[in-house]
């Protein structure tokens, strides 16, 4: 028998984030892909906070409206940040 092997992890709602706080499109992309394949286990709220936490941290006062689009949401089927 193996042994074991412990990792730490981020939760999705941690990569989407930290996808999101990016410039470039490719993580924007990723964090669309994220919610659509965590459709309705994530934690909206802790993302919500997340995102303005560093919208004022950074003096970003777009972060959290760009976060994500209903667009990219509706593309990614899905329609729960935004």
């Amino acid at each position: 028998m193996a042994p074991e092997v412990r990792a730490q992890v981020c939760t999705a709602e941690d990569l989407i984030v930290y996808k999101l706080l990016s410039t470039r499109p490719r993580d924007y992309e990723d964090a669309v892909g994220i919610v659509a394949r965590q459709r309705g286990r994530l934690d909206v709220e802790y993302v919500r906070s997340w995102l303005g936490q560093f919208e004022q941290a950074l003096d970003d006062s777009e972060l959290h409206s760009r976060a994500l689009t209903r667009s990219e949401l509706e593309r990614a089927g899905v329609w729960t940040i935004c």
